[in-house]
C-alpha cells in the first residue's frame, strides 16, 4: 500500500496516495479546472466529474480494482472538497489563493495519515 491520508466515501474508508508524475500529467487540465473553481462549484457537473476522474486515478495507486461507480457513489457535497483536499494536498497542489498545500485536517478527512505498513 503507499502511503496517504485516509479519507471516507459512503461507509467505507481508504488510503488515498499522492498522484504520481504520470497521472498529474494525464489529469493536468482536470486538476487545473478542480483547483481553480469556486466553493459553490460543487453543482457543476463538468467539475464533479473531473473530481470524481482524478479522485478514482489516485485510489487506483493503492486500489487497482475500485470502479468511477464506486467513487461516485461514494463522493457527495458533503465530502467531496475534503477528498479533494486530501488528494491535493498529498499531491503538493494549493487552492486558489491559499499559499501552501491544503490541509488534510480532522474535518477533512479522518485526521490519520497511512505509513503504508
Amino acid at each position: 500500500m503507499i502511503e496517504g491520508v485516509e479519507i471516507k466515501l459512503g461507509d467505507k474508508t481508504y488510503v488515498v496516495p499522492a498522484l504520481n508524475f504520470k497521472l498529474l500529467k494525464k489529469h493536468k487540465a482536470d486538476i487545473e479546472v478542480i483547483t481553480s473553481a469556486t466553493p459553490d462549484a460543487g453543482l457543476d457537473t463538468e467539475i464533479a466529474d473531473r473530481v470524481v476522474k482524478v479522485v478514482h486515478a489516485a485510489l487506483t495507486r493503492n486500489y487497482p480494482n475500485i470502479t468511477l461507480d464506486e467513487i461516485e457513489d461514494g463522493l457527495d457535497l458533503r465530502n467531496n472538497r475534503n477528498v479533494m483536499g486530501a488528494l491535493l494536498g498529498q499531491s503538493g497542489f494549493v487552492a486558489a489563493g491559499e499559499s501552501k498545500a491544503l490541509p488534510a485536517s480532522a474535518d477533512q478527512s479522518t485526521g490519520t495519515t497511512s505509513t503504508g505498513s
